[in-house]
């Protein structure tokens, strides 16, 4: 341990780098513990509440959000084993979970398909008590575990959504075609915000596209031929720097947290005017989206004491276009690598980004 180096969290001495941030281990364990137990807790006070050494333990819950705003990355932490394997509980029975059922649930769900990535991404004899440092990779590793999330995710909706499991196969298909490549522009981003990462892409796995270093990223050593760095930033490097611009800065200066998220999520499956789309899923889709408004609504007065949530429930929203964008342009860009056959993707993968599935 170096006596010089603090914990971002308390100030007490570091033990070191924890889940993306310098912190002692006593900050390094409450987080461990926070997110493994899927924890919720709440301020008494403004949600300012000093965390210094010798009074962190008596606020919580700004004691998560410092974690969190210094770097913390939930989905860095290693779950036991126990937790991978037990059924996930529901939610004790709160004012809260009541006046939120679909937030509630997404979150509880969500944790359960985090749990599930931790074995899907586990390395061979990798161990599950082993913390998994992230690591930046190449665009076949990515391209890898794309197809490998697709199947969680369209799980974690099941899940989500008993609306959705009623839904005729043709229904369900038109839905998750349309939403699964949003959902995935829209995770990476707010991973990449969580970890404060900001010149990285941080993926389902944990592991990252390291943007300054795009060569290495588009380093294939079975290739004949190699691109210099400089044409492959001329290429790519507008689609880094859109998604950057568009949702993860804006996601940054937003500070969304996990029920602003599952808001967004919400509406990007729940779509509607998609081709094919019958009245009666329209419908639906109508009805989930006003609920969920109004949990959101209810829990940013309530919880998170804004005045006028109204005017924040706009401002995330208004995300939703930048994922669009953002979308289109990867697409574009994967057309033209199938064109010109470089760096090509396999054929599932890139009909799962185009929507050429189920």
């Amino acid at each position: 341990m170096d006596p010089n180096k603090r914990c971002s969290i308390c100030l007490e001495e570091s033990s070191g780098c924890h889940f993306g941030a310098e912190a002692c281990r006593a900050c390094a364990a409450f987080f461990r513990r926070s997110v493994t137990q899927n924890k919720r807790y709440h301020c008494r006070g403004n949600n300012d509440c000093d965390v210094s050494t010798n009074i962190r333990c008596m606020c919580r819950a700004c004691r998560y959000s410092k974690c969190i705003s210094m770097g913390m990355n939930p989905v860095g932490v290693q779950q036991r084993p126990e937790n991978i394997r037990r059924p996930i509980s529901e939610e004790p029975s709160t004012s809260t979970s009541s006046q939120t059922p679909i937030l509630t649930r997404m979150r509880t769900n969500y944790q359960k398909m985090l749990n599930a990535r931790l074995v899907v991404y586990k390395k061979e004899g990798q161990s599950l008590f082993e913390e998994r440092a992230p690591r930046p990779i190449n665009y076949k590793e990515s391209v890898e575990q794309g197809v490998k999330d697709v199947s969680l995710v369209a799980d974690w909706i099941a899940w989500c959504f008993e609306d959705f499991v009623n839904l005729s196969m043709d229904q369900k298909n038109i839905l998750f075609r349309n939403f699964y490549t949003k959902f995935c522009q829209l995770e990476v981003t707010f991973m990449s915000y969580l970890s404060i990462r900001p010149n990285s892409i941080v993926l389902p796995s944990g592991d990252y596209i390291d943007m300054e270093n795009l060569d290495q990223f588009y380093y294939d050593e079975e290739a004949e031929k190699h691109m210099e760095k400089e044409e492959i930033e001329r290429l790519f490097n507008p689609y880094y720097q859109m998604q950057q611009k568009c949702l993860i800065l804006p996601m940054t200066s937003l500070k969304i947290d996990d029920f602003e998220f599952f808001t967004l999520v919400t509406f990007l499956l729940w779509d509607t005017g998609i081709e094919g789309q019958s009245e009666e899923c329209s419908r639906i889709g109508d009805r989930i989206k006003e609920s969920i408004i109004k949990e959101l609504a209810f829990y940013l007065k309530k919880l998170k004491k804004i005045d006028e949530p109204s005017v924040r429930i706009a401002s995330i929203v208004g995300l939703l276009p930048a994922v669009e964008r953002c979308v289109r342009k990867f697409q574009d860009d994967m057309e033209m690598t199938q064109f010109f056959n470089i760096y090509k993707s396999s054929r599932e993968f890139y009909d799962l980004v185009n929507g050429n599935f189920c």
